[in-house]
């Protein structure tokens, strides 16, 4: 099939959007954009009609991503050597690097 459908097409687009400008900018602030855009546009991965527990990883999946979001944000008001531990701490979580992968294979579990 040659052709996307248009929900397709606008999913690959906004994938592209989103690497394009983390990598491309200057700023950790449009960075950071970058990625909560990616986060965005994975989740309709996660989720799947014919799977009951889908809703729950799709859940799971975003709530992990806040609350690292959420300490890259918090990292902000802090002193340069408790900002970079704390960034680095939160892209661990982001990336479900150890010792922060528990939550990796549970909601990896049922992508197709």
């Amino acid at each position: 099939c040659l052709f996307l459908h248009p929900t397709q097409l606008l999913f690959v687009f906004g994938i592209l959007i989103s690497i394009l400008l983390t990598i491309t900018v200057n700023s950790w602030f449009i960075t950071w954009v970058g990625m909560e855009v990616s986060l965005l546009r994975f989740i309709p991965l996660i989720f799947q009609k014919n799977n009951k527990y889908s809703v729950e990883r799709a859940l799971k999946y975003f709530l992990i991503q806040a609350v690292a979001s959420s300490i890259i944000i918090f990292s902000i008001s802090l002193d340069s050597y408790k900002a970079i531990f704390f960034i680095l701490l939160s892209l661990l979580l982001k990336t479900g690097s150890a010792p922060f992968h528990q939550w990796v294979p549970r909601v990896i579990q049922g992508i197709s």
